[in-house]
């Protein structure tokens, strides 16, 4: 009676599979609904957002597939929404990259300082991204990612992104609204 549980996934934005998705999501009472975009399209045959390119028709997939699916009204935060890993034009970068965070904004959609990012030295979090997150005043959370209960054991990631976060004058959210799969 002290301790409640909720049920949360971390989902991929496919729009071909999204109807299908929506009664199952539903029928599981699923309260939690997270942005974890990974791959252009619909996975099969297309790009991993993670790996590194140069392909800016890769950086603008990401960023508007990932807007379309912020616009769903679905998702309850962005996990890692900076996993992109593009190293071409930065001109080109910045600018994707703030029409993206605009969105999370408009769509009040909190984006994830992600602690894997952290506590592995990725590419993610990206600094360029985070300034301007800062910029926009944009909402944001810390999100363990926690592939193994061990992650819980140190808090060093965690003091990491908090020190980064004030640094750039932004303070995580602490509770996140529920959004109802409708």
């Amino acid at each position: 009676d002290r301790i409640q549980l909720h049920l949360g996934l971390e989902l991929e934005y496919y729009p071909d599979c999204l109807p299908k998705l929506l009664p199952i999501l539903r029928d599981h009472e699923i309260e939690y609904l997270l942005l974890g975009q990974h791959f252009l399209g619909n996975e099969m045959g297309q790009a991993y957002a993670g790996y590194l390119t140069d392909d800016i028709s890769i950086l603008e997939g990401y960023c508007r597939q990932s807007m379309d699916a912020m616009q769903t009204g679905l998702f309850t935060y962005f996990a890692h929404p900076d996993l992109i890993h593009y190293e071409g034009d930065r001109k080109a970068y910045l600018q994707y990259a703030r029409e993206m965070i605009r969105e999370a904004k408009s769509c009040n959609v909190p984006l994830e300082m992600n602690l894997l990012g952290v506590r592995e030295d990725r590419h993610y979090p990206n600094s360029d991204f985070w300034e301007i997150v800062a910029e926009e005043n944009a909402p944001v959370i810390i999100g363990a990612d926690a592939h193994s209960p061990e992650v819980f054991q140190s808090t060093l990631a965690e003091e990491k992104a908090l020190a980064w976060l004030k640094k750039l004058g932004l303070t995580p959210m602490q509770t996140i609204p529920l959004r109802k799969i409708t």
